[in-house]
């Protein structure tokens, strides 16, 4: 099984951000499936429904699944992308990180974000 990469696909920057990665992703033979948030809903187990709107999810195998900052380096680290995100260990910047993860998530919809997401991805 690949690992998986959950992500809200009713979020224009969370697409913008997917599409990368599968571009990506294709020139490393598709070492990653992606999954909507909307198609996982009607599973069960894997991610609390609450969750999914939230934040980038990676499930790397049944036991293991990592969100926010730790998501994001373990994509970057299947994907050997921007090595210098995946190689932070320090629990205090990763906390730092985390809080501007949420303070991005919970404002992705206002313009700004959104302007930035399609010049980055």
């Amino acid at each position: 099984m690949k690992p998986i990469v959950v992500y809200d696909d009713t979020c224009e920057m969370c697409t913008n951000f997917v599409n990368y990665l599968k571009r990506k992703s294709n020139c490393k033979n598709n070492t990653l499936d992606f999954l909507p948030a909307s198609e996982l809903q009607n599973k069960q187990g894997l991610i609390a429904n609450n969750q999914l709107q939230k934040s980038v999810h990676f499930i790397f195998n049944e036991k293991e699944t990592f969100s926010q900052v730790y998501a994001i380096q373990e994509i970057c680290r299947s994907l050997q992308i921007f090595p210098f995100l995946y190689r932070i260990k320090s629990p205090f910047l990763i906390s730092i990180l985390n809080l501007l993860y949420r303070f991005v998530a919970k404002y992705r919809k206002i313009f700004l974000f959104k302007l930035l997401s399609r010049i980055i991805f």
